[in-house]
Protein backbone atom coordinates (compact mmCIF):
# COMPACT_ATOMS: atom_id res chain seq x y z
CA UNK A 1 0.00 0.00 0.00
CA UNK A 2 2.74 2.13 1.08
CA UNK A 3 4.61 1.36 -1.24
CA UNK A 4 1.88 2.16 -4.35
CA UNK A 5 1.29 5.65 -2.66
CA UNK A 6 4.85 6.26 -3.01
CA UNK A 7 5.02 4.91 -6.90
CA UNK A 8 1.92 7.35 -7.33
CA UNK A 9 3.53 10.59 -6.05
CA UNK A 10 6.68 9.75 -7.53
CA UNK A 11 4.96 9.44 -11.16
CA UNK A 12 2.70 12.47 -10.45
CA UNK A 13 6.03 14.49 -9.24
CA UNK A 14 7.52 13.15 -12.48
CA UNK A 15 4.36 14.24 -14.54
CA UNK A 16 4.13 17.62 -13.38
CA UNK A 17 7.51 18.37 -13.75
CA UNK A 18 7.52 17.33 -16.93
CA UNK A 19 4.10 19.68 -17.85
CA UNK A 20 6.46 22.78 -16.22
CA UNK A 21 9.57 22.30 -18.58
CA UNK A 22 7.37 21.43 -21.89
CA UNK A 23 4.74 24.91 -20.63
CA UNK A 24 7.08 26.90 -18.51
CA UNK A 25 5.50 29.73 -16.69
CA UNK A 26 5.14 33.10 -17.92
CA UNK A 27 6.90 36.51 -16.21
CA UNK A 28 4.96 39.48 -17.00
CA UNK A 29 7.45 41.69 -19.10
CA UNK A 30 5.17 44.21 -19.71
CA UNK A 31 3.49 46.52 -18.27
CA UNK A 32 6.05 47.66 -16.45
CA UNK A 33 6.25 50.27 -13.43
CA UNK A 34 7.55 52.84 -16.51
CA UNK A 35 4.26 52.39 -18.58
CA UNK A 36 2.51 55.53 -17.44
CA UNK A 37 4.65 57.31 -18.10
CA UNK A 38 5.17 55.85 -21.98
CA UNK A 39 1.58 56.57 -23.19
CA UNK A 40 1.29 59.08 -25.56
CA UNK A 41 -0.48 62.26 -25.48
CA UNK A 42 -2.62 62.77 -28.60
CA UNK A 43 0.00 65.37 -29.81
CA UNK A 44 3.09 63.04 -28.62
CA UNK A 45 1.30 60.51 -31.07
CA UNK A 46 0.77 62.52 -34.30
CA UNK A 47 4.73 63.57 -33.85
CA UNK A 48 6.91 61.74 -36.84
CA UNK A 49 8.84 59.23 -34.98
CA UNK A 50 6.69 58.33 -32.28
CA UNK A 51 7.26 54.48 -33.29
CA UNK A 52 10.53 54.96 -31.85
CA UNK A 53 8.50 54.37 -28.18
CA UNK A 54 6.80 51.68 -28.19
CA UNK A 55 8.89 49.34 -30.87
CA UNK A 56 11.46 49.21 -28.57
CA UNK A 57 9.22 48.24 -25.64
CA UNK A 58 7.93 45.67 -28.13
CA UNK A 59 10.55 43.83 -29.57
CA UNK A 60 12.16 43.95 -26.06
CA UNK A 61 9.24 41.78 -24.87
CA UNK A 62 9.00 39.37 -27.98
CA UNK A 63 12.96 38.72 -27.09
CA UNK A 64 12.24 38.01 -23.76
CA UNK A 65 9.12 36.00 -24.53
CA UNK A 66 11.10 33.55 -26.77
CA UNK A 67 13.72 33.02 -24.65
CA UNK A 68 10.79 31.20 -22.51
CA UNK A 69 9.88 29.69 -25.67
CA UNK A 70 6.43 31.63 -26.97
CA UNK A 71 6.01 33.96 -29.80
CA UNK A 72 5.55 37.15 -28.10
CA UNK A 73 1.81 36.87 -28.07
CA UNK A 74 1.66 38.18 -24.83
CA UNK A 75 3.23 41.27 -26.19
CA UNK A 76 0.65 42.18 -28.54
CA UNK A 77 -1.21 44.53 -26.81
CA UNK A 78 1.89 47.05 -25.85
CA UNK A 79 1.45 49.41 -29.43
CA UNK A 80 -2.51 49.91 -28.49
CA UNK A 81 -1.60 50.24 -24.47
CA UNK A 82 0.24 53.81 -26.06
CA UNK A 83 -3.04 55.37 -27.10
CA UNK A 84 -3.63 58.27 -25.28
CA UNK A 85 -5.96 58.70 -22.47
CA UNK A 86 -9.92 59.45 -23.72
CA UNK A 87 -11.16 61.67 -21.73
CA UNK A 88 -14.87 60.51 -20.23
CA UNK A 89 -16.34 63.59 -21.85
CA UNK A 90 -14.99 62.37 -25.11
CA UNK A 91 -16.73 58.86 -24.69
CA UNK A 92 -19.90 60.33 -24.74
CA UNK A 93 -19.50 61.77 -27.83
CA UNK A 94 -18.53 61.00 -31.18
CA UNK A 95 -14.77 62.66 -31.18
CA UNK A 96 -13.65 60.12 -28.56
CA UNK A 97 -14.93 57.43 -30.92
CA UNK A 98 -12.92 58.67 -33.47
CA UNK A 99 -10.25 58.97 -31.81
CA UNK A 100 -9.62 55.55 -30.62
CA UNK A 101 -10.11 54.35 -34.13
CA UNK A 102 -7.35 56.72 -35.29
CA UNK A 103 -5.04 55.16 -32.67
CA UNK A 104 -6.23 51.31 -33.18
CA UNK A 105 -5.99 51.86 -37.32
CA UNK A 106 -2.88 53.79 -36.70
CA UNK A 107 -1.18 49.89 -35.18
CA UNK A 108 -3.22 48.42 -37.34
CA UNK A 109 -0.93 49.50 -40.11
CA UNK A 110 2.40 49.03 -38.17
CA UNK A 111 1.32 45.62 -37.42
CA UNK A 112 0.47 45.27 -41.39
CA UNK A 113 3.72 47.22 -42.58
CA UNK A 114 5.28 44.11 -40.34
CA UNK A 115 3.59 41.67 -41.37
CA UNK A 116 4.68 43.01 -45.33
CA UNK A 117 8.34 42.87 -44.46
CA UNK A 118 8.33 39.10 -42.75
CA UNK A 119 6.09 37.57 -45.10
CA UNK A 120 8.66 39.09 -48.07
CA UNK A 121 11.54 37.26 -45.99
CA UNK A 122 9.13 34.19 -46.33
CA UNK A 123 8.63 34.20 -49.66
CA UNK A 124 12.59 34.95 -50.75
CA UNK A 125 13.22 32.15 -48.26
CA UNK A 126 11.35 29.75 -50.12
CA UNK A 127 11.90 30.22 -53.25
CA UNK A 128 15.67 29.81 -52.59
CA UNK A 129 14.97 26.56 -52.00
CA UNK A 130 12.19 25.71 -54.10
CA UNK A 131 13.85 25.50 -57.30
CA UNK A 132 14.90 21.69 -57.11
CA UNK A 133 11.54 20.75 -55.84
CA UNK A 134 8.89 19.25 -57.66
CA UNK A 135 5.94 21.90 -58.08
CA UNK A 136 3.37 19.91 -54.98
CA UNK A 137 6.36 20.03 -52.92
CA UNK A 138 7.23 23.75 -53.16
CA UNK A 139 6.24 26.26 -50.19
CA UNK A 140 5.79 29.48 -51.52
CA UNK A 141 3.13 28.64 -53.16
CA UNK A 142 1.68 26.70 -49.95
CA UNK A 143 2.09 30.13 -48.21
CA UNK A 144 0.94 32.26 -51.05
CA UNK A 145 -2.37 29.76 -50.56
CA UNK A 146 -2.01 30.31 -47.25
CA UNK A 147 -1.88 33.39 -46.38
CA UNK A 148 -4.85 34.62 -48.32
CA UNK A 149 -6.82 32.10 -46.76
CA UNK A 150 -5.81 33.81 -43.35
CA UNK A 151 -6.55 36.98 -44.48
CA UNK A 152 -10.08 36.59 -45.28
CA UNK A 153 -10.62 34.37 -42.55
CA UNK A 154 -9.53 37.40 -40.31
CA UNK A 155 -11.73 39.88 -42.09
CA UNK A 156 -14.70 37.34 -42.02
CA UNK A 157 -14.42 36.53 -38.17
CA UNK A 158 -14.55 40.12 -37.29
CA UNK A 159 -17.08 40.54 -39.55
CA UNK A 160 -19.45 38.08 -38.33
CA UNK A 161 -18.63 38.91 -34.32
CA UNK A 162 -20.01 42.79 -35.22
CA UNK A 163 -22.86 42.25 -37.38
CA UNK A 164 -25.97 41.47 -36.69
CA UNK A 165 -25.34 43.94 -33.55
CA UNK A 166 -27.23 47.31 -33.08
CA UNK A 167 -25.17 49.78 -34.27
CA UNK A 168 -22.96 52.54 -32.29
CA UNK A 169 -20.20 54.53 -32.40
CA UNK A 170 -17.70 52.71 -30.79
CA UNK A 171 -18.92 49.34 -32.88
CA UNK A 172 -16.10 50.26 -35.39
CA UNK A 173 -13.77 50.78 -32.76
CA UNK A 174 -13.80 47.16 -31.49
CA UNK A 175 -14.18 45.66 -35.34
CA UNK A 176 -10.48 47.40 -35.91
CA UNK A 177 -9.55 45.80 -32.46
CA UNK A 178 -10.40 42.47 -33.80
CA UNK A 179 -8.51 43.22 -36.56
CA UNK A 180 -5.67 44.39 -34.59
CA UNK A 181 -5.63 41.46 -32.18
CA UNK A 182 -5.48 39.12 -35.18
CA UNK A 183 -2.51 40.48 -37.35
CA UNK A 184 -0.64 40.84 -34.07
CA UNK A 185 -1.04 37.39 -33.59
CA UNK A 186 -0.40 36.59 -37.50
CA UNK A 187 2.78 38.18 -37.72
CA UNK A 188 4.49 36.95 -34.57
CA UNK A 189 3.54 33.40 -36.23
CA UNK A 190 5.41 34.31 -39.49
CA UNK A 191 8.42 35.48 -37.49
CA UNK A 192 8.48 32.54 -35.35
CA UNK A 193 8.79 30.64 -38.62
CA UNK A 194 11.30 32.75 -40.08
CA UNK A 195 13.44 32.56 -37.01
CA UNK A 196 12.93 28.69 -36.92
CA UNK A 197 14.61 28.82 -40.77
CA UNK A 198 17.36 31.33 -40.27
CA UNK A 199 19.36 29.00 -37.63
Amino acid sequence: MLRSICVSLLLSTLLAVNIAHAHPPETPAYPNLEFEKDKFTWDEFYEENASDRYEQNLNDCIAQDVLARGIGRRCTQIPYNFCPDTAPDDMKNPRGANRMMSCVSHFTHYWEDRLEIVYADLIDHYESVDRDKPTEKQRAPQLIALQTIWHDWRDAKCQFWFDGRDHFRWLSVEYETCRYNLMAVRVLELEHLYRILSY
